[in-house]
């Protein structure tokens, strides 16, 4: 039973980091990227800190606890950051499939070091959603024609932040079991916020608070946010998190979906196999 909630969780993870991965296009055109994570950072932080007020458990924990979370946050903050600048210096087609293809950093940690084990039919799943995430982001031209392993082409960048953000996932697991999800994902979330914050500063970008035509994508941005970063904070407590990360990391499936109905944008035949074998890989993965 916890197994089968815990999936739902994944499924509540992968749906809000998709449905936010595709609303942030308009913000980020508007305003920029890294202002887009901040001010979205705020609303998120604010509606975590409201629910967790509201449901809080009292938790007993160490200031060395609250030290490891916080650079924990930070870190998460590093591998988006390097995404960022991929997709500026490089294509979307070559850096999006490399950099959500963390999951394998964070099954291969979790087996490792938590000692999850996973069924051949689990694993079959996991691989299969693997692969449907590189297919349904992948750009095959773009890559025939970059320059692999140069900076302007984004990969270096993509591929720190795959690794990075795969290990940032497989530690999040210990302090969520110490201060529990709502607290940990309200930490997190400050965390990731405080660090664009500093970044801004070090552009020495002014801080002004975007206008009425951002708002209301900034507030759903943060609404679909929330729901994804409750839902893996929760999701990993009932379930192994290499399950939960890999659920996570299919979002691209949800934020094609998106692009397909709002933008009208179409989807190729590596995108429709890519949906197909991520769907299967899900169902798979709920199943056994």
């Amino acid at each position: 039973m916890a197994l089968t909630t815990g999936i739902l969780f994944g499924l509540l993870f992968m749906i809000g980091y998709g449905l936010s991965g595709a609303i942030s296009k308009v913000p980020s055109q508007r305003i920029g990227a890294v202002k887009t994570v901040f001010y979205r950072g705020v609303l998120v932080s604010g509606f975590l800190l409201l629910i967790t007020l509201l449901f809080f458990k009292s938790v007993a924990f160490t200031a060395k606890d609250a030290l490891v979370m916080l650079l924990i946050a930070v870190l998460g903050y590093i591998p988006l950051a390097l995404y960022l600048k991929g997709i500026q210096t490089g294509k979307v087609g070559m850096v999006s499939p490399i950099a959500k293809s963390s999951a394998i950093t964070t099954v291969a940690l979790a087996l490792i070091f938590f000692k999850e084990t996973l069924s051949m039919q689990q694993a079959g799943a996991i691989a299969a959603i693997v692969l449907g995430i590189m297919l349904i982001s992948i750009n095959f031209r773009e890559f025939r024609a970059s320059s692999l392993f140069s900076p302007s082409s984004g990969i270096p960048y993509a591929l720190i932040s795959s690794v990075l953000w795969g290990i940032v996932y497989f530690l999040l697991k210990m302090p969520i079991l110490v201060f529990g999800p709502l607290l940990a994902s309200f930490f997190l979330e400050a965390g990731v916020t405080l660090s664009a914050g500093v970044h801004l500063l070090m552009r020495k970008t002014r801080f002004v608070w975007p206008g009425k035509s951002v708002m209301p994508f900034l507030a759903l941005l943060a609404l679909t946010t929330s729901l994804g970063t409750l839902g893996f904070a929760f999701g990993v407590t009932m379930a192994p998190v290499s399950v939960i990360a890999t659920l996570g990391f299919a979002s691209p499936l949800v934020t094609t979906l998106y692009g397909m109905i709002v933008y009208k944008e179409r989807l190729g035949m590596m995108q429709y196999l890519g949906s197909l074998m991520i769907v299967g890989g899900v169902v798979g993965i709920s199943l056994f």
